[in-house]
């Protein structure tokens, strides 16, 4: 009578190994792959805004694994560039930048090399150290009382970006009484950080928002663009027009985001370095540039710069465009683009 052999050990282990990876893939190819979704997350408090990131995940998990890094970069230069924080670098600079030289991180030498860049192509109209400005003009609207003409004048005297003294990554101030505010360009710089993050993941398609300094990366897994809408200036909850973008930032300044009162007079919260008064022509500015940073800063500089000299700087920049409104009559806009910008008007 014969005997049935006995299968070793070793072979009974390598047959059920493979009855498992065989019973493993069959359930895996009978369930239907998740489809990712456009999820939205947000912080509050950074910036001084609430910060956004849209990107496509297949649940929260994911979500968090892929946002989280782009927020911790927006959070990073927050930290480092808030004049509202007393332990960011930039409350030490203007602290002690008169009595010493400030060695720099390496992100906020290049937000300041570009501030100067941008201040020098707008001959000072944009200007980050027009802190001492704003000041005086915030304590006029508390006080709902024009600035004295002494007071203003000795503001203007702490006023002028000549006075920053760069060398390699560390600054000084020339003189006394200035104070630099990176508010028209550290948003965006914080967007591209936090895009720079995403892609770092693997990310190939999202939207960064840092209250309305935004960047969209690629396009939806359709292949379609993303549709950017722009605030109608003086038509609460209605759209200017609508944009579509593919790996640009998308910026908008105007006169209705911010504004102060002194007696029955409007100004704008945007102020010309040059003059020291508010400015007063241009209603809202969009730019579209390939960084958020450089559409931040653009956008303000031409909001200062009105329409012919701004549009003119947008004109002879080659990665930029924009779309600027101006008041023409007491209820009537008018709307003028550069060469370019109807490229990336939605259909």
């Amino acid at each position: 009578m014969a005997e049935t052999p006995v299968p070793s050990p070793r072979r009974r282990m390598i047959s059920s190994l493979v009855m498992l990876v065989v019973v493993l893939a069959a359930l895996f190819i009978g369930r239907p792959e998740r489809e990712p979704i456009l999820f939205d997350a947000w912080k509050d408090g950074v910036m001084g805004t609430t910060v956004r990131v849209k990107v496509f995940a297949i649940d929260d998990l994911e979500l968090q694994r892929l946002a989280e890094p782009a927020f911790v970069a927006m959070m990073d230069i927050d930290a480092l560039l808030s004049d509202y924080k007393e332990d960011s670098q930039l409350s030490l600079v203007n602290r002690e930048a008169f009595q010493r030289a400030v060695a720099l991180d390496s992100d906020f030498v290049v937000v300041l090399r570009k501030a100067l860049e941008v201040s020098a192509a707008t001959s000072g109209g944009f200007d980050v150290t027009i802190g001492p400005l704003i000041d005086l003009w915030r304590t006029a609207a508390n006080d709902n009382r024009m600035p004295s003409d002494s007071a203003f004048a000795a503001v203007r005297e702490r006023v002028g970006y000549q006075a920053l003294l760069l060398d390699g990554d560390s600054l000084r101030f020339a003189k006394p009484g200035l104070r630099l505010d990176l508010g028209a360009i550290a948003k965006g710089y914080a967007v591209d950080k936090a895009v720079e993050a995403l892609k770092q993941r693997g990310v190939h398609s999202a939207i960064v928002d840092a209250g309305g300094d935004l960047y969209v990366l690629g396009s939806m897994p359709d292949k379609s663009l993303y549709k950017i809408g722009i605030q109608h200036p003086r038509i609460p909850d209605s759209l200017l027009c609508a944009l579509q973008v593919e790996n640009r930032a998308v910026t908008t300044s105007g006169d209705y985001q911010r504004s102060f009162r002194i007696g029955e007079t409007v100004y704008n919260h945007i102020i010309d370095a040059r003059t020291g008064w508010p400015i007063d022509e241009a209603v809202s500015v969009t730019v579209v540039a390939t960084t958020a940073m450089a559409a931040d800063a653009l956008s303000t500089a031409v909001t200062v710069l009105g329409l012919e000299q701004g549009m003119a700087m947008i004109e002879g920049l080659p990665d930029a465009e924009a779309l600027i409104v101006t008041l023409s009559g007491p209820d009537s806009l008018s709307v003028h683009r550069s060469s370019g910008f109807g490229a990336y008007l939605a259909d």
